[in-house]
């Protein structure tokens, strides 16, 4: 069966408003991958630029902007490059001993296919986190 519905894929520990997920629907009309902004637990934005040979973090801009690779916690992706991801366009990718996870490898993977990825800084999203503290 083909599926031409677009998704969204949106992580547990996510917080939002039903106003980002009809944003990212917006977006999904013209653009291939989108995501919002959330902070990871490192409290990095999880927006990144390819580096020679990693991913490193990188600061939002204010509008509407282009990324290299981005977390999978609120991440839309358009029904329209699904005839152009691999079969299982998750699968960590390997460079030499690097090993990248899901979302930096869905990116990478998009983005050998010539698939662009964006980031709306308006849809500002919480990312509940636990610290264990010890004595």
């Amino acid at each position: 069966d083909i599926i031409d519905d677009d998704l969204l894929f949106i992580d547990a520990d996510m917080t939002f408003e039903l106003g980002d997920v009809r944003r990212i629907e917006e977006h999904l009309k013209n653009y291939d991958i989108v995501t919002g902004l959330y902070i990871l637990a490192n409290d990095n934005p999880a927006i990144l630029k390819r580096m020679e040979k990693d991913y490193e973090f990188i600061q939002p801009e204010k509008e509407l902007f282009k990324v290299d690779a981005c977390g999978a916690g609120f991440l839309g992706i358009s029904s329209r490059i699904y005839h152009k991801l691999p079969h299982n366009p998750f699968t960590n990718i390997h460079e030499g001993e690097l090993v990248h996870g899901e979302a930096i490898s869905i990116c990478h993977h998009a983005r050998q296919f010539g698939i662009e990825i964006y980031c709306d800084p308006g849809i500002k999203l919480g990312h509940i986190r636990t610290k264990v503290f010890k004595p």
